[in-house]
């Protein structure tokens, strides 16, 4: 997937956040999305289920209530990210920085976070 592609993806789950008729949920399910950019892109509520978010960059992203069942997250970059009752079931975490992560009602049931950073 491109970085336009990607682009275009937010830009109509923002309006769907803000109820416009044009928006549109992102659904990005299993998606290739190894190291993209995404520095506080907002992902409230995205279908991100079996992405690979391999090294990608999620510093401040709010992803709360996202469904990242399976998704693969192996040296993510999530340092500040809001993942508030995100679905993580069996997500692989391995080496994620997870610093100032906020994962207050996370589901985070079989998930790999061997490795993870941030976490006390």
């Amino acid at each position: 997937m491109t970085q336009q592609e990607l682009q275009n993806i937010l830009d109509l789950h923002s309006l769907w956040l803000k109820g416009d008729p044009k928006g549109e949920r992102a659904n990005l399910r299993d998606a290739d999305l190894e190291d993209a950019k995404l520095i506080g892109a907002n992902l409230i509520g995205a279908n991100l289920e079996g992405a690979n978010l391999e090294g990608a960059n999620l510093r401040d992203a709010d992803l709360e209530d996202a469904n990242l069942i399976d998704a693969n997250l192996i040296g993510a970059n999530l340092e500040g990210a809001n993942l508030r009752d995100a679905d993580l079931v069996g997500a692989n975490l391995r080496d994620a920085n997870l610093y100032g992560a906020n994962l207050i009602g996370a589901n985070l049931y079989g998930a790999n976070l061997i490795g993870a950073k941030g976490l006390s």
